[in-house]
Formats: structure tokens, C-alpha cells, sequence
């Protein structure tokens, strides 16, 4: 609403005084400033080359304590690699290791043929070496070694049967 600068009377939209004859005067406001604020304001972005760092690190360290354990594993044991050699076809080969039963092979093996075996054998605490007896049987024929191992290390024994 305006009002007439000379009488002082309500002014409708027009453009003179109705009461007395004056020119309507409206004084100019300038439009209020209202900073701007977006609706959604992004967060900075984060550097990918921390996150890649971070990963990095964590992945060192896993395969280091991978290796810490596979280490420690690796010298309380040896392992023995059994290579059975028979004389004359065999029908069925048994491995045992000090007299316990460790693998049965039940298939035909000819002269020729030889058959593998791998064995990991685990030391007790403190105990550095050990003698061990390892046979292969096949019906009445067998061949049985004794073996001294120590820790940390890979042995191979041939037995003919």
C-alpha cells in the first residue's frame, strides 16, 4: 500500500492522489540479498591415493605375517618324499612310517611303474632330529628304511619291493 507524500492519504494502485490530485510517489527499495546456499553441498573429495596408500599398507602387512607363520610352520617339520620302486608286478603297496599305517596304494603296480608319496612329519617341542622307520609292504615282500631327520628340511627316501 502507498501513501500520498502531500496529504498523507491511502493510495490505491493509481497513479494521483484521489483526495488531492498528487503524483504517486513510491520510494525504491532495493531488493533484500539473500546468500546463496545450495540445496545439497558435496563434500570435498577425499584424495583416492590415501585410500590406495591404506590398502596398500594393510595388504604388506597380511602377506608379512603370512609368511611369519608359514615360516615358523615350515622349520617345526620336514618332509619326506617315498619313492616305491617295485621288483616284479605288485598287487597293492602299504607306506608306514615308525610301524604306523600312512598310505595304501590297492591298484596294480608293474616294474616299471613307481609310485610317489610325500609326508610331512611334525616335531614336538624342542626336539631338533629324530630317527625315523619307513617301510612299503606288498604281500610278503618289503623294504624298510631308517631315516634321521631334522627340522627345516626335505628328505627322499627309494624303497624296492
Amino acid at each position: 500500500m502507498s501513501y500520498c507524500t502531500k496529504c498523507g492519504k491511502d493510495m490505491k494502485d493509481d497513479r494521483f492522489c484521489s483526495s488531492c490530485g498528487a503524483a504517486l510517489y513510491t520510494p525504491y527499495t532495493p531488493p533484500q540479498y539473500t546468500p546463496y546456499t545450495p540445496a545439497h553441498q558435496e563434500a570435498p573429495k577425499k584424495s583416492s591415493n590415501k585410500v590406495l596408500t591404506v590398502i596398500i599398507i594393510i595388504s604388506l602387512i597380511v602377506v608379512a605375517a603370512a609368511a611369519a607363520i608359514s615360516f615358523t610352520l615350515a622349520a617345526d617339520r620336514a618332509e619326506v618324499t617315498i619313492n616305491v620302486y617295485p621288483m616284479y608286478e605288485v598287487k597293492g603297496v602299504t607306506i608306514y612310517i615308525d610301524g604306523k599305517y600312512i598310505a595304501e596304494y590297492t591298484g596294480t603296480v608293474e616294474e616299471n611303474m613307481y609310485l610317489y608319496y610325500k609326508e610331512i612329519i611334525t616335531f614336538r617341542e624342542g626336539e631338533n632330529s629324530k630317527t625315523i622307520t619307513v617301510t612299503a609292504s606288498s604281500g610278503s615282500r618289503s623294504d624298510t628304511q631308517i631315516l634321521f631327520i631334522e627340522k627345516g628340511k626335505k628328505y627322499s627316501v627309494d624303497l624296492f619291493i
